[in-house]
């Protein structure tokens, strides 16, 4: 391979046709990596501007500044990611807590059945008689616990 072409194209208009090419990648691949390289080698075009470095140090500062800005979006983004431990859509049970539904059939000996939307699920509480209302309180395994209202 000869190197002495690279120098030629790897100078400040090089480096911004690569942010572009990194910045066109990033739209089309999925998460926010090429970005990271995208910045670092539009800041590597500004220093080659200014500077008549190498290509081996203008290489070297690409990746380090590549590195280092996708260190720092790791942790920033990082930091904003809120979390719900108790979010509906990993336990869509959970949604239903609070709900005030009818018993389709008597609850006797702690057990019973209510319909709960379009489905009709197992429920757990105090004696009770079809049709009275009453309201989720929580869950055991794939079963509702209620009380009468």
């Amino acid at each position: 391979m000869d190197l002495s072409n690279f120098q030629e194209i790897l100078n400040e208009w090089g480096w911004l046709i690569a942010a572009a090419v990194l910045l066109g990648l990033e739209i089309l691949a999925p998460g926010v990596f090429f970005l990271f390289f995208a910045f670092a080698a539009f800041i590597v075009a500004g220093i080659a501007w200014v500077f008549d470095f190498g290509w081996q140090y203008e290489v070297l500062i690409f990746a380090l500044i590549g590195f280092l800005s996708m260190y720092a979006g790791r942790k920033y983004f990082k930091s904003k990611q809120v979390v719900h431990e108790d979010h509906p859509i990993n336990d869509p049970m959970a949604a239903f807590i609070g709900d005030v539904v009818t018993l389709q059939t008597a609850i006797e000996n702690g057990s019973g059945k209510a319909k709960i939307k379009d489905s009709v699920w197992t429920v757990l509480g105090d004696d009770a008689e079809a049709g009275d209302k009453v309201k989720i309180i929580g869950k055991k395994d794939q079963k509702f616990i209620v009380e009468a209202v």
